[in-house]
């Protein structure tokens, strides 16, 4: 007989693990985040509009804070696109991640690394957010991305995207016209 004891519905992150069930069926099936797997990165999906305060404050859609819901630091990390007038927003785990590849993939001493690892991580943004989610969005960020009184938080998968919502308008009509004429389709997984 299935039950929700046996077969839980918990949102927010996936759990693959070999020891399931834990404790005879008994135990806590929501993995504590200090015990979370490497594959178990924030997933940031839909899009989301929301307005920035006077103080230029904006809230983080609770989507996107459930996501991240148990990660080392409460907040997110900004990046200026490179590709786009827009931002990169990263959960915490994800730059940890980055780091990683960039140490663990390319000579710690080399000079593309050193370029590489100074634009992403000098120029980012590391923001803490409040008990709603608020947190201040930096003036530099607000021009880089043409951002006004609103700004449209775009989930991407393992990272979201922050536009002005005319700007994004055409974005999307763009991206929607690449993947058409180009046959994009997602890559098949490993068997």
């Amino acid at each position: 007989m299935l039950t929700a004891r046996i077969i839980p519905c918990y949102p927010g992150y996936t759990r693959i693990f070999p020891d399931f069930p834990p404790e005879e069926y008994g135990g806590d099936f929501r993995q504590p985040a200090h015990r979370r797997s490497a594959f178990e990165m924030a997933l940031f999906v839909a899009t989301h509009i929301h307005p920035i305060d006077k103080k230029g404050r904006v809230t983080l859609p609770a989507p996107f804070r459930n996501a991240m819901a148990g990660q080392s630091f409460r907040g997110i990390v900004l990046l200026r696109s490179a590709r786009h007038p827009c931002l990169e927003g990263f959960s915490w785990s994800q730059m940890e991640e980055i780091s990683r590849r960039l140490t663990d993939r390319m000579d710690m001493f080399s000079a593309e690394q050193d370029a590489l690892a100074t634009d992403l991580f000098a120029s980012a943004a590391q923001l803490m957010f409040d008990d709603d989610g608020r947190f201040l969005l930096p003036v530099e960020l607000m021009e880089y991305g043409h951002i006004g009184e609103e700004v449209a938080f775009v989930g991407l998968g393992s990272k979201f995207q922050m536009w002005d919502p005319e700007i994004l308008k055409k974005r999307k009509a763009e991206a929607t016209h690449e993947v058409k004429t180009k046959n994009l389709s997602i890559p098949r997984g490993e068997r």
